[in-house]
């Protein structure tokens, strides 16, 4: 994957993120021009739970005394709750835990 395209990949993401937290109608969003960009929803849903993923294990550092981690799952929690609903309902693991 090239510069150009993983910058399209970025901004698409990013795009539905912004729908997704603002709609929070566990409903993934979808637009003909990301076709452009995704395969198809699922190709999107991957990309979404791929980045998910990345965001619980850098900022959940198990090492976090126990109320700073409470804190920051609070967090990630309350600015993700759209995400965590499709993620949730498509069984892809919506969990905010680490592992």
């Amino acid at each position: 994957m090239g510069w150009t395209e993983t910058t399209a990949r970025q901004r698409v993401s990013r795009e539905a993120l912004a729908i997704i937290e603002a709609r929070r109608d566990g409903e993934l969003p979808w637009r003909a021009e990301w076709s452009d960009v995704f395969d198809d929803r699922d190709d999107l849903m991957r990309t979404l739970t791929d980045r998910w993923r990345r965001q619980v294990e850098t900022q959940l550092d198990p090492d976090l005394d126990d109320l700073t981690y409470q804190r920051t799952r609070r967090a990630l929690e309350e600015q993700n709750a759209g995400w965590i609903e499709i993620a949730r309902r498509a069984g892809t693991g919506g969990r905010v835990d680490v592992a």
